[in-house]
């Protein structure tokens, strides 16, 4: 059962404790240093930050492949140019965030990948939330991991934008099943649509088929999958008109409500807890090796 934020405090020694245990050893006989170094990244990216600021806005990292319209649909979302947007691809090299509060805490072990004008406060984002534009896949950190999916990791809610041609790319569908894996509300977009609705509802049908047979999403998944029509691009503002947003907006906004917010970060931080649990036992394992 996921713990409420006021339950979290007593957590904190305990996490803190692992984190300096997991920083005393390393594992490099047993194979087990990846699974060590992932553990205290969980630990350090998210769960410690998250935890020692429970009021900090929920973190909607905005996902998706190259050309899928995710820095247009951002822009929208504004209305007004936040993001670089256009038909160059990649049109976003690096993490954009939209927050009112500075660099979420659970990015700010990430800052080193955002330039010095790559966050955006004005207008504020819905109440409540930070929105962060990520990088296509095909774009990697100094470690070679693809940066929307280091930022994914610091993330308590996705919202996926896909496509109407490109939604069963494999590189988009790694990063859904990385969200469920962390037990993240993901909000699925399916974008530049045809005008035609016969054409629309076959495209979202078969896009929310795909995400139900694969146990992504619960059901027929038709409460979480939008769809946005092609339409023209306000060239000042890098977005389309405010109507076409307004359903994703909506369902935003509720994420970002003070019982909602505080439920799903609830089920996160207790999804995070549970990996955590598991990853110890695995490294003690090693460490019985390493012996």
């Amino acid at each position: 059962m996921a713990r409420s934020p006021g339950d979290w405090d007593g957590w904190l020694p305990g996490l803190r404790a692992v984190d300096e245990a997991l920083g005393s050893f390393t594992l490099v006989h047993s194979g087990g240093e990846d699974r060590r170094q992932e553990a205290r990244s969980l630990v350090r990216g998210y769960l410690l930050p998250r935890l020692e600021r429970p009021g900090a806005a929920l973190v909607v990292a905005v996902v998706g492949g190259s050309g899928s319209g995710k820095s247009t649909l951002l822009n929208s979302l504004a209305g007004r140019r936040l993001v670089p947007s256009g038909p160059l691809r990649p049109t976003t090299t690096r993490p954009v965030v939209w927050s009112a509060e500075g660099v979420p805490p659970t990015v700010s072990g990430l800052v080193h990948l955002l330039g010095a004008d790559d966050v955006r406060s004005d207008p504020a984002p819905p109440p409540g939330l930070a929105l962060i534009d990520t990088p296509p896949p095909s774009i990697l950190d100094g470690a070679g991991r693809p940066v929307a999916a280091a930022l994914l990791e610091c993330a308590d809610a996705c919202l996926f934008v896909a496509s109407g041609i490109r939604y069963a790319d494999a590189a988009g569908w790694a990063l859904i099943r990385q969200a469920a894996t962390r037990a993240l509300p993901t909000l699925f977009v399916l974008n530049r649509l045809s005008g035609d609705p016969d054409i629309r509802a076959l495209l979202a049908a078969d896009f929310t088929r795909r995400l139900s047979a694969a146990g992504l999403v619960p059901g027929a998944g038709g409460e979480v999958v939008l769809g946005i029509g092609e339409g023209g691009v306000d060239p000042e503002s890098g977005g389309l008109p405010p109507e076409a947003v307004a359903e994703v907006l909506g369902r935003l906004a509720v994420w970002g409500e003070p019982s909602v917010r505080q439920e799903v970060l609830g089920r996160v931080v207790a999804a995070s807890a549970t990996r955590l649990a598991g990853a110890l036992a695995g490294l003690r394992s090693g460490l019985v090796e390493e012996g």
